[in-house]
C-alpha cells in the first residue's frame, strides 16, 4: 500500500475500522510503502507493477509484480479542476441535490467527489449514487428542462 504521508505522520492511518486497518498491517501479501504517490500503473493489458515518486527525494521507483491497484484518495477530493465551474463546498465537494444534480443542468456528481456521499466513502455508495445519475441522466436526455422539485 502507497501512503503519501511518512509513517510517522497522524494523517497515514486515518482509516476508522481500527481491526481492518491492523488486520492490513499484520496481512503477510500487504506492503506498506511510506511518503510516497503512484504516478504510473505499469502493464500491458494488466496491473504489472507501479512507478513510484518518493516525496522525500523525489526519486521514481518502481514496484513489480503486483496483481492489483486498488485508488484512494483519502480525505481531500481531486475536485480543484471544478472550482470556478461547480458549486464546491470547503473542502473541495462537490455540491449536489438528493438525486446527484448539481446546479448546472445536465451536470452530476457521484461517490466521493460529492458532499454528501463522502462521508461514507464506500463503492456501495458510488454505485447507488453512479446508478442514480444514470436514471436522472436518462430523464434529462429525455426532457432536457430542469426540475426544481424533489418529486421530479
Amino acid at each position: 500500500i502507497a501512503v503519501r504521508h511518512p509513517q510517522d505522520d497522524p494523517h497515514a492511518r486515518r482509516a476508522k475500522d481500527m481491526p481492518l486497518r491492523q488486520r492490513a498491517f499484520d496481512h503477510e501479501k500487504i506492503r506498506f510503502v511510506w511518503n510516497v504517490t503512484v504516478e504510473e500503473v505499469l502493464g500491458d493489458g494488466r496491473v504489472g507493477g507501479v512507478v513510484l515518486n518518493d516525496l522525500d527525494t523525489g526519486t521514481p521507483r518502481t514496484m513489480d509484480d503486483l496483481g492489483a491497484v486498488f485508488v484512494a484518495i483519502g480525505h481531500r477530493p481531486a475536485t480543484e479542476f471544478l472550482r470556478g465551474k461547480l458549486a464546491l463546498d470547503e473542502h473541495g465537494y462537490v455540491l449536489t441535490d438528493a438525486r446527484t444534480r448539481t446546479a448546472t443542468p445536465g451536470v452530476y456528481a457521484v461517490g466521493d467527489v460529492r458532499q454528501f456521499a463522502a462521508g461514507y466513502a464506500q463503492a456501495v455508495i458510488a454505485a447507488g449514487d453512479g446508478c442514480i445519475a444514470a436514471l436522472e441522466v436518462s430523464r434529462y436526455l429525455d426532457d432536457p428542462q430542469w426540475i426544481d422539485d424533489e418529486e421530479g
